[in-house]
């Protein structure tokens, strides 16, 4: 639930920053129209008009249509994780692109227009702010040395050169960055949500495979063993791992009981918990049975029974 608020605020906040930036351009400006300098008599041209007219219904249709999917994408927190982050980052995607393309393509159209008549602009401007440079929505001049350069579109923002190798390496390597990143994300997320934690023994040494913070440890160590019907009590503190709406994992830490090894799946039971000199290990299955089958081994594989506590009562 509170992932979901989360992301739902952050949502608001992006579609708000993207209107920002990429809607609202409709305005005659310094001069400009959707980042084209033409003449003031333009602006009240039939075609510019209509082009105003349909760019603003789009503008609205998109944004609309934006905010109620952020708001139903944030509902597949109730789900699986890794499925909500998959389809977050699609809709930031499409939300980023489809804002510039409707822009974009509106600034091209009107470029289009304004050499079509041949208007010029009312002021003199410099090579630098010649159109030309900016005729596909993005700051392209292999003249201009800067890398970085005011935003046609947005006053507070910078653009890229494109004409730079510099430009066209911070860009892509940019999106390539993030693209890697998100990737790596996905796999560690799908890996939580779709590989089962599994109780392993070989010998003495008992193993808990998970995809994130797996332990391993001596069963001579066992200090406690005891079979839960839910979560210990206690204010317990995620250090480092994952907490959602269906599991707990990795590290976490108990205000007077000191440090848990989590791997729960939330509304399963019961829970085996085993109680290690350095830590304490809850760990329970999706499958009927399972944290009971790990629970006999154990006790069938303890060589030292008289210093493990191995009741079977709940608690």
């Amino acid at each position: 639930m509170v992932i979901s608020i989360i992301f739902l605020f952050t949502n608001i906040f992006i579609i708000a920053i993207c209107m920002a930036v990429y809607g609202g351009k409709q305005s005659y400006n310094d001069g400009m129209l959707f980042g084209v300098h033409i003449p003031d008599y333009a602006v009240r041209e039939p075609e510019v008009e209509s082009l105003v007219e349909e760019y603003s219904k789009k503008t609205k249709w998109f944004y609309s249509i934006n905010g109620i999917a952020s708001i139903a994408i944030c509902l597949l927190n109730f789900w699986y994780f890794s499925v909500f982050l998959v389809v977050w980052t699609l809709w930031l995607a499409e939300l980023c692109v489809g804002g510039m393309w409707l822009l974009f393509g509106t600034h091209k159209r009107l470029y289009a227009i304004k050499m079509e008549n041949d208007w010029r602009a009312d002021t003199q401007l410099t090579s630098e702010e010649d159109d030309v440079y900016w005729k596909n929505g993005w700051y392209s001049n292999p003249n201009d040395k800067r890398v970085w350069v005011p935003d046609r579109f947005c006053s507070l923002n910078y653009s890229t050169n494109m004409a730079r190798p510099a430009g066209k390496i911070f860009t892509f390597g940019l999106l390539g960055g993030a693209a890697v990143m998100m990737l790596v994300l996905f796999i560690i997320f799908f890996r939580m949500d779709f590989m089962p934690r599994y109780l392993e023994l070989d010998g003495d040494i008992a193993k808990v495979s998970s995809p994130m913070y797996p332990v391993t440890f001596k069963v001579n160590d066992i200090k406690g063993l005891q079979l839960l019907d839910e979560m210990p009590e206690g204010n317990f503190t995620r250090t480092n791992g994952l907490a959602d709406d269906r599991q707990l994992v990795g590290k976490f830490r108990e205000k007077e009981t000191g440090d848990y090894r989590v791997y729960v799946y939330r509304g399963y039971s019961p829970i085996l918990k085993i109680e290690l000199p350095e830590y304490t290990v809850l760990i329970n299955s999706m499958e009927e049975g399972q944290a009971e089958l790990w629970y006999r081994e154990l006790i069938s594989d303890i060589t030292a029974l008289e210093t493990v506590d191995i009741g079977i009562d709940r608690i």
